[in-house]
């Protein structure tokens, strides 16, 4: 969300630009050079889709980025910053791929998955750039996608759009990430229609051996009939609460409110059909 302490990509996104205007008076110009950019994300086809600014009537947009235009000795290129997916540095895109540019490089490594982020200015299109991802995962197997930034002009649609669409996803998640990106600790969950009011949420947080992830069943948190949570449970939700920096109550009353939410089958219905129907709209792309 876009309001204090709940925020998506959209509200990381205005909150490190109105942060980085305070530099304003050490480097002057830079509060007018910084602009919010939007990113459509899985694209099948980045040759079909390039060619001109995004469709306004089939893009997704499902994602935006904090971006400046730089010039180093007569090369162009721009620096991205993703707030949104916590990555811990300043992204250099040369268009000439040589230096300061970044090129590849590791945004998590853990023990089921490693992944690796690429950025570089597309071929067919200079005002976009493409964003490759390569997650690795134990025994070899890989898994390639790819992203496009529209880089040329500003994102001014990200709260219309984005952020309206960020709110019928089918999964959810409130994580903990330290500085340098690292998920420490949270609660996820797919949204599902369950008639039998069955549905699971994972709580995970770090310990001195990696993380420790408890799968827990949501009706034990509804009002009504109540169920308490077991010795273990009540453990689990108040280290996942520490680190999450918050209090327990405040933990166990929102996960209270989701037990209610997903336990509407008429509106966790219309929010699937809702998402299945951008998914369509967009599948082109």
């Amino acid at each position: 969300m876009i309001t204090d302490q709940h925020h998506t990509c959209v509200g990381l996104g205005f909150e490190l630009l109105r942060r980085l205007c305070g530099l304003e008076d050490r480097f002057p110009g830079i509060a007018g050079g910084l602009y919010l950019v939007s990113c459509e994300e899985t694209i099948g086809d980045i040759a079909s889709y390039v060619g001109g600014p995004p469709a306004a009537d089939s893009g997704e947009k499902e994602h935006v980025l904090v971006c400046l235009k730089i010039e180093i000795g007569g090369r162009r290129g721009v620096l991205l910053l993703d707030p949104g997916y916590h990555v811990a540095r300043v992204i250099t895109v040369m268009a000439d791929k040589l230096y300061p540019h970044t090129g590849w490089f590791t945004q998590s490594d853990e023990p089921g998955c490693k992944k690796e982020y690429n950025y570089f200015t597309c071929a067919q299109d200079p005002d976009y750039v493409e964003w490759h991802e390569r997650e690795t995962r134990p025994g070899g197997s890989e898994r390639t996608q790819a992203a496009l930034v529209y880089v040329a002009r500003p994102y001014l649609t990200a709260i219309d759009v984005t952020e309206r669409r960020n709110l019928v996803y089918n999964f959810r998640s409130l994580l903990a990430r330290d500085t340098k990106g690292h998920v420490v600790a949270g609660v996820y969950f797919p949204v599902v229609l369950d008639l039998k009011n069955e549905q699971l949420f994972t709580v995970f947080y770090q310990t001195n051996h990696g993380k420790r992830r408890v799968k827990m069943p949501f009706f034990k948190f509804c009002s009504s009939p109540k169920i308490s949570p077991d010795a273990e449970e009540t453990t689990v939700i108040s280290e996942c609460a520490r680190q999450l920096g918050l209090p327990k109550e405040s933990l166990e009353s929102l996960l209270s409110d989701l037990a209610a939410v997903m336990s509407d089958t008429s509106f966790v219905a219309q929010l699937l059909a809702i998402n299945a129907r951008i998914n369509t709209l967009a599948e082109d792309n």
